[in-house]
């Protein structure tokens, strides 16, 4: 089979070049203009950016109210995301709302081929059978395609595609070693906190990325301040607290509906964990993985070490913190390690891979056979592929621990023996 993939033969490029092609087809097709999709998703960053831009907060009744007059006869909820947002949705609402979101689907689609692109180039340090444009192709097709969420994320106007690009280009700045794409890509990272939060608990281990880390997290904060505006920052943060803390009051956002341990305790009735409290175990999951990293020797200087690093502590946040299948587009970069091992390890990265990028699809195949409702049966399909695919992260994490481990035991001297001791 590799034999094949590797070949030469004209037949074999032509498939190739194919596959890019009906990949980037597909997600043109997706983007482009379609008025029925843009009050979805994509609504809400503009309607924040109209507010912004006018100096009015849309953590309060003022987006609501300026929702129902923009799109009428759609729900409109508050403003779930971070103040760090402020200039991306700023810039959003300068165009009609039409306009906007052919612009971000056009752009989403972009995204997505430059993480393709960047999980190719970052390929050919993970023992790739292919070359970079076939890795290329390869990737495109499956986070345009067969990832439900790379299609979900253009047609509704998520943000996903743009944190994917993000913690790609964090990768590939770390396999290339330049802390200024590092900085860049952390900082376009801390839009979605729930992920890049545990990422930096990572990164602040790995001493190439502890400055891009805290210049990042020094500009994120100053963004947040702009975001929640100089009059009244306090009076804002406790509105967007409050939003927030709103968020499991709809039933989209139901713990049934979503995924991770929080679905699992409403399987056996339980309460819910607090949001706040799933991050606090993620981020103490992922600091001792990397301390304990450091105790086995692990160099964090070397690239490999750090990426796979960086790969544990993203399966994490995918699998602990409550999650929406589109959001599960975060997790792509799983993809490089079924190029470096094989066997059971990549058995469960393949299923577990398929099973967050085509639970919608499965859901509907299996309707009723466990849950009634389809949306129980997403969160359960991506409550299992995210948790084979955090271990198979801590699988690869613990071949490097051993790795390590071997490697000091071979450096370290040999104890003498009494009588050798003895004689000396």
């Amino acid at each position: 089979m590799l034999t094949l993939m590797r070949s030469e033969n004209p037949a074999v490029r032509a498939a190739y070049l194919a596959l890019a092609i009906f990949a980037a087809g597909f997600m043109i097709m997706n983007a482009w203009p379609n008025p029925g999709y843009y009050p979805v998703d994509f609504k809400y960053f503009w309607l924040a950016g109209s507010l912004w831009n006018t100096g009015i907060s849309p953590y309060g009744a003022d987006l609501l109210a300026l929702g129902a007059a923009e799109f009428p006869g759609e729900r409109i909820n508050p403003f779930f995301y971070p103040p760090n947002w402020r200039p991306v949705a700023g810039i959003t609402a300068l165009a009609t709302p039409e306009q906007a979101e052919t612009a971000w689907a056009a752009l989403s689609a972009v995204a997505i081929a430059l993480s393709s692109w960047q999980l190719a180039l970052l390929s050919r340090h993970f023992a790739a059978p292919l070359s970079t444009l076939r890795m290329f192709a390869i990737y495109l097709f499956v986070i345009a395609c067969v990832a439900h969420g790379g299609e979900i994320a253009i047609l509704i106007g998520q943000p996903t595609p743009f944190i994917l690009a993000a913690l790609t280009t964090l990768l590939l700045s770390v396999d290339r070693s330049n802390a200024v794409l590092a900085t860049i890509a952390m900082t376009a990272l801390f839009l979605k906190p729930q992920l890049s939060i545990p990422i930096a608990c990572a990164a602040i281990f790995i001493p190439f990325l502890r400055a891009p880390t805290i210049i990042a997290g020094g500009l994120t904060g100053l963004l947040a301040l702009f975001g929640l505006g100089l009059a009244a920052p306090i009076e804002n943060f406790l509105a967007f607290l409050e939003n927030i803390d709103s968020y499991k009051s709809f039933p989209e956002n139901w713990p049934i509906h979503m995924s991770g341990p929080n679905f699992l305790l409403a399987l056996l009735g339980v309460e819910a964990v607090s949001a706040f409290v799933l991050l606090g175990l993620c981020i103490s999951v992922v600091a001792f993985s990397a301390a304990f990293s450091m105790y086995r020797g692990v160099d964090l200087r070397n690239n490999r070490n750090a990426v796979q690093l960086l790969l544990f502590a993203a399966m994490a946040a995918a699998f602990l913190m409550p999650t929406h299948n589109s959001d599960f587009l975060a997790t792509m970069p799983a993809l490089l390690l079924a190029t470096r091992y094989g066997g059971a390890t990549r058995l469960a990265l393949i299923v577990g891979l398929f099973l967050v990028m085509r639970s919608m699809s499965l859901s509907l195949l299996t309707d009723g056979v466990i849950f009634a409702d389809k949306t129980s049966m997403v969160g359960l399909y991506d409550t299992v592929g995210s948790g084979l695919l955090f271990a198979v992260a801590g699988s690869a994490l613990w071949r490097v621990w051993r790795g390590a481990d071997t490697q000091v035991r071979k450096s370290a001297p040999t104890p003498l023996s009494p009588i050798s001791a003895g004689a000396k």
